[in-house]
């Protein structure tokens, strides 16, 4: 399957050095189609006939697949804006969620999360009802891409 390339001239980007790059950064692999979190990289010497070179492992932000890639120690790699928003949970209609931006606004576009663990989680403390609680879910966005990666709640504050 082939990857859908991402339009960088669009996207919020920045560049670093290769020699920057630590775990948890988050770079673009595989020629600048994955936004991935670096999970590890090693550095190999410096050659006889070449710079050092970077090996970075990283999974997708969105799909968690696995992707590695190499880069010359001296060249600048692709940093994706990756955003993190605590997002207010008002309800779940077909695995869709309502949200409320901190301005007050509404958003109902984001779907569950696949993973099935967080999904349930999330399912259930909505449907536990508890008005004395609020319901916080964190969205994390890159590219025009949203995908919800944790939740969370808080004392629901009396209006």
């Amino acid at each position: 399957m082939a990857s859908k390339k991402i339009n960088l001239e669009d996207a919020a980007i920045s560049y670093m050095s290769a020699n920057d790059i630590r775990k948890g950064s988050y770079v673009m692999l595989r020629d600048d189609s994955h936004p991935c979190k670096v999970s590890d990289y090693t550095r190999s010497k410096n050659g006889k006939h070449g710079g050092a070179k970077i090996r970075v492992v990283g999974y997708d932000v969105f799909t968690n697949k696995r992707y590695d890639d190499l880069f010359v120690s001296t060249s600048d790699v692709v940093v994706p804006v990756v955003t993190k928003s605590d997002l207010k949970l008002l309800s779940i209609d077909d695995n869709y969620c309502r949200l409320q931006l901190p301005d007050g606004t509404i958003r109902e576009d984001i779907q569950l999360p696949n993973d099935a663990e967080l999904a349930t989680k999330i399912e259930e403390l909505f449907n536990e009802g508890d008005d004395a609680l609020d319901i916080w879910v964190t969205v994390l966005s890159a590219f025009g891409q949203e995908k919800i990666i944790g939740c969370n709640t808080t004392f629901a504050k009396e209006e």
